[in-house]
Protein backbone atom coordinates (compact mmCIF):
# COMPACT_ATOMS: atom_id res chain seq x y z
CA UNK A 1 0.00 0.00 0.00
CA UNK A 2 1.35 3.30 -0.68
CA UNK A 3 1.55 5.79 1.83
CA UNK A 4 2.85 9.31 2.75
CA UNK A 5 5.97 10.13 1.41
CA UNK A 6 6.56 6.92 -0.20
CA UNK A 7 9.44 6.03 -2.62
CA UNK A 8 10.11 4.44 -5.57
CA UNK A 9 13.78 3.52 -6.59
CA UNK A 10 14.77 4.83 -3.66
CA UNK A 11 13.18 8.40 -4.21
CA UNK A 12 10.64 10.19 -2.79
CA UNK A 13 6.99 10.43 -4.53
CA UNK A 14 3.99 11.15 -3.88
CA UNK A 15 1.10 8.43 -4.23
CA UNK A 16 -0.94 9.63 -7.17
CA UNK A 17 -4.47 8.95 -8.39
CA UNK A 18 -7.19 10.09 -11.16
CA UNK A 19 -11.19 10.17 -10.28
CA UNK A 20 -13.57 8.43 -12.28
CA UNK A 21 -15.64 11.42 -12.23
CA UNK A 22 -14.95 14.92 -13.76
CA UNK A 23 -15.85 18.34 -11.96
CA UNK A 24 -19.48 19.21 -12.16
CA UNK A 25 -21.00 22.79 -13.43
CA UNK A 26 -20.39 24.98 -11.00
CA UNK A 27 -16.34 24.96 -11.43
CA UNK A 28 -16.20 27.46 -13.82
CA UNK A 29 -13.58 26.82 -16.42
CA UNK A 30 -12.13 23.56 -14.62
CA UNK A 31 -15.67 21.98 -15.15
CA UNK A 32 -15.41 18.68 -17.00
CA UNK A 33 -11.72 18.10 -15.59
CA UNK A 34 -10.66 14.69 -13.65
CA UNK A 35 -9.35 15.41 -10.46
CA UNK A 36 -5.59 14.04 -9.28
CA UNK A 37 -5.13 13.48 -5.73
CA UNK A 38 -1.63 13.07 -4.42
CA UNK A 39 -0.86 11.58 -0.60
CA UNK A 40 2.91 13.92 -0.02
CA UNK A 41 4.99 13.94 2.99
CA UNK A 42 3.97 16.13 5.68
CA UNK A 43 0.36 14.10 5.89
CA UNK A 44 -0.42 16.91 2.98
CA UNK A 45 -3.30 15.51 0.53
CA UNK A 46 -3.34 17.41 -2.89
CA UNK A 47 -5.93 17.92 -5.31
CA UNK A 48 -5.58 19.38 -8.82
CA UNK A 49 -7.81 19.85 -11.81
CA UNK A 50 -6.30 17.83 -14.60
CA UNK A 51 -4.41 19.68 -17.13
CA UNK A 52 -3.87 22.32 -14.69
CA UNK A 53 -1.09 23.44 -12.55
CA UNK A 54 -3.59 24.45 -9.84
CA UNK A 55 -2.42 22.70 -6.48
CA UNK A 56 -4.72 22.64 -3.35
CA UNK A 57 -3.16 21.21 -0.02
CA UNK A 58 -5.08 20.22 3.09
CA UNK A 59 -3.51 18.27 6.16
CA UNK A 60 -5.12 14.76 6.77
CA UNK A 61 -6.04 15.68 10.31
CA UNK A 62 -7.60 18.76 8.77
CA UNK A 63 -9.36 16.98 6.41
CA UNK A 64 -10.47 14.29 9.03
CA UNK A 65 -12.09 16.94 11.57
CA UNK A 66 -13.71 18.18 8.40
CA UNK A 67 -15.32 14.85 7.80
CA UNK A 68 -16.55 14.06 10.99
CA UNK A 69 -18.04 17.48 11.55
CA UNK A 70 -20.52 17.05 8.46
CA UNK A 71 -21.32 13.71 9.56
CA UNK A 72 -22.21 14.64 12.52
CA UNK A 73 -24.13 17.57 11.36
CA UNK A 74 -25.81 15.16 9.02
CA UNK A 75 -27.34 13.19 11.88
CA UNK A 76 -28.42 16.37 13.64
CA UNK A 77 -30.18 17.15 11.16
CA UNK A 78 -31.74 13.86 10.23
CA UNK A 79 -32.51 13.97 13.84
CA UNK A 80 -34.26 17.49 13.57
CA UNK A 81 -36.17 16.31 10.89
CA UNK A 82 -37.53 13.21 12.49
CA UNK A 83 -38.85 15.51 15.75
CA UNK A 84 -40.22 17.67 13.45
CA UNK A 85 -42.44 15.64 11.84
CA UNK A 86 -43.13 13.36 14.57
CA UNK A 87 -44.53 16.61 16.49
CA UNK A 88 -46.90 17.42 13.93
Amino acid sequence: MNSFGHTVKGRERPARRVTRGALGFNYGPDKGRQVIVSLEAGDLVCFRPKGTRQRHAASVFDLFAYVVRCQALALAREKRQWRKERAR
